[in-house]
């Protein structure tokens, strides 16, 4: 099964998270998501179906995140879980990307 659902509409892509986002699945996700980075303008993650993400998740979505600011783009973080709200807050990820709770 993959690890994420990647929907492209413009230069908007969408990154469906589907597994905890840590050190065993990251890999895989970066390698999935790599080729949309290239033009990506506004970069969403969906945390929908990820309850949990580690250091090695943080390193990806700053990887990530990174390409695409480097270019006046736009990341948000959209159904973040509290568990998850809370990691990304005690490393100040919530002051550098748009990040949305779950409602």
């Amino acid at each position: 099964m993959s690890s994420t659902i990647i929907t492209r509409e413009g230069t908007t892509v969408t990154v469906k998270l589907c597994v905890r986002l840590d050190l065993a699945s990251s890999p895989e996700v970066r390698e999935e998501i790599e080729p949309y980075l290239k033009d990506a303008q506004n970069l969403i993650f969906d945390f929908t179906d990820s309850d949990f993400i580690s250091s090695a998740g943080l390193r990806l979505l700053l990887y990530a995140g990174k390409k695409v600011l480097s270019r006046d783009g736009n990341v948000r973080l959209i159904h973040v879980n509290e568990t998850v709200m809370n990691t990304l807050k005690l490393v100040n990820f919530t002051e550098v990307f748009d990040v949305e709770d779950n409602p």
